[in-house]
Formats: structure tokens, sequence, C-alpha cells
């Protein structure tokens, strides 16, 4: 009795990881279904997911956070993030991340093209392949590709080229806490149900179509806001508890 218990418990635990990670086709359509609902429907949808992301894998995606946030302290330290480094450290830094990163970036994009192409695909190869040694490689290509996107960005900066486009990005910085929301608004938006209901309809590049226009979006919004004003409204509410008085807003 007690070992059926088990048995009936671990497949409860099963079920309910199979349906947050790996659903089968079933789940996904109810999923969708939800997702495409109104608002009731999909936040009490929502809710139980992001707490359980929130709590339960916390512990999984901590590590990864802690872990980066010295390596950028230790650069800003350096002077690298600063741009104190000289024109042919930075150029070296560049070519160096991207010698390196992009064959890691091809070499792990093929090999999960080839080996799990589908989800029926990535069950069977974690049943049979106990270590995944390949997944080694998006620690490495991550940070190589990050140094040189930002090496190329401060070329980019010192070399006084695109000063509009730098003068917008600096913008959109300042108004980052106000940004990031107006993100998820937008998206929960234009995805879910009672917005324009565009949730599984798209194909994945399609998906990078609506993120590059929600950041030309900002670069545009974010210059034309604080000419006006001195802070993003979020960043306002945010100061104003911090300090416990409400300072001026409008220029």
């Amino acid at each position: 009795m007690r070992a059926e218990c088990e048995s009936l418990t671990c497949c409860a635990e099963w079920r309910e990881l199979e349906k947050t990670l790996i659903p089968n086709r079933e789940d996904v359509k109810e999923n969708t279904r939800k997702m495409k609902s109104d608002y009731a429907t999909v936040a009490s949808h929502v809710r139980p997911l992001a707490w359980v992301f929130e709590t339960k894998y916390l512990f999984f995606t901590l590590p990864d956070s802690l872990a980066l946030m010295p390596l950028g302290i230790a650069l800003f330290q350096w002077g690298f993030l600063t741009g104190n480094w000289s024109r042919a450290a930075h150029w070296k830094t560049a070519l160096f991340g991207y010698v390196l990163g992009l064959p890691l970036v091809i070499f792990s994009t093929w090999y999960g093209v080839v080996h799990t192409p589908n989800l029926e695909a990535m069950l069977r190869y974690m049943e049979t392949v106990p270590v995944p040694w390949v997944s080694l490689c998006y620690p490495f290509q991550r940070i190589f590709l990050v140094m040189a996107h930002i090496a190329v960005l401060i070329l980019i900066y010192k070399s006084g080229v695109l000063q509009g486009l730098i003068h917008s990005l600096e913008r959109v910085g300042q108004m980052a806490f106000t940004n990031y929301i107006m993100q998820s608004v937008i998206c929960t938006l234009f995805f879910f149900g009672y917005g324009l209901n565009q949730f599984a309809e798209l194909q994945y590049y399609q998906i990078y179509v609506v993120a590059a226009a929600i950041c030309i979006l900002q670069l545009v919004v974010s210059p034309l806001w604080l000419r006006h004003f001195y802070f993003g409204p979020l960043e306002w509410l945010w100061r104003s508890l911090t300090y416990w008085h409400f300072p001026p807003m409008k220029r």
C-alpha cells in the first residue's frame, strides 16, 4: 500500500511538472485557450505559474544572477564598462569575443536542431544522454558575445557617430523602469485574448518583428517624454517613495 501511495504521489508530481515545463499537445491547447480568453481567465491561469517560477524555481535561477554580478562589478571597476580602456583594448575584446563566441553559438544551434528539433526528441534525448555536455557552451558563448557587443557599443560611442541613436538609448536608460513595465503592458495587450489576441498566432521569427517595433517605439517616446519631464512616471513614483517627498516632475 505504501509503495502504491508513493507511486501515485510521484505520478501526481510528474503531472504537475509536465504541465509546467513540458506540456503535451492537450495541455498546449488548453493553455492557448486560456491565454486567448478574457482578463480574469488569463490572470487566474498566469498567477499560479508566476508564483511557482518566482518561488519554487528561484533556487535554479538565483545562482546564475549572483555569479554574473561579480563579473559586472569587476568589469566596472577595471574600467571596461566605463570606457576607460583604450580603443585597441576594446577592439581586441570585440575580436576575441566574436571569434570564440560565434562558433559556440553556431555549434550549439546546429546540435539542437539535429538532436532536439521538437519536444518528443528533447524528451528522448533527456532519457538517453545523462549529462548534456553541449549545454556547457551557453555560459561561455553568452559571456564572450556580451563582452564583444559591449566593446563595439563603446567604440561606437567614442567614435562620435550615431549620436542621435546614442542619445535615444540614453533616454531609454533613464526611463528603464517605466520602459520595462511598458513592454509588459504592450505585450499583454498585443498577445492576450483581452487585447489583439495574437497568442500562438505568430511564427517564431515574427516575434522578433514585434520586439523590434516595441524597441523603436521606446526609442522615440523616451526622448520626447524627457524633453518635457525630469523623470519617467514610474521613476518619479519610485523616487518619491524612496525620499518621502514629491520631486518636481515637469521641466
